[in-house]
């Protein structure tokens, strides 16, 4: 699916279907450049601070929209994928929703949020304490 980046697709399918190993020596020689799509970039302290309290836009929705196209993907694929897999990727998809239905009110995002980090959710797919720290600061 074109919302997802071909190599990420292929091994988030791979693994859910079966074994996903690392090979540690380098197959290929990956460059990091300024004009990379996807890559790393080292921010300053306060580039850091800027990004959290920055506006995601439609992060949240875009994410669950993947985890749906995923689920359907996986579900079509029947008995190759377990059922505690797919159980998984539902419950992110609870998350990702959640994420993206928050209220633009920094207030009234306390008391949902704090109730979500009860759930374990933000440890299991995303960054635990600074998932919650990020939903309730930043712009929407």
């Amino acid at each position: 699916p074109k919302e997802w980046v071909h190599d990420e697709w292929l091994a988030i399918v791979a693994s859910a279907i079966g074994r996903v190993d690392v090979i540690e020596d380098a197959l290929i020689d990956y460059r990091q450049h300024e004009n990379n799509q996807i890559g790393a970039r080292r921010d300053s302290f306060m580039g850091k601070v800027r990004k959290a309290l920055a506006s995601r836009g439609t992060t949240h929705a875009d994410r669950a929209f993947k985890a749906e196209l995923l689920l359907e993907r996986l579900a079509a694929l029947g008995d190759a994928v377990a059922p505690d897999t797919i159980r998984k990727l539902r419950d992110k998809l609870v998350h990702q929703r959640f994420r993206a239905a928050l209220p633009p009110s920094r207030l009234a995002r306390c008391v949902p949020v704090l109730r979500e980090a009860m759930t374990g959710r933000y440890d299991k797919f995303g960054r635990g304490i600074r998932g919650v720290v990020r939903d309730l600061f930043e712009s929407v």
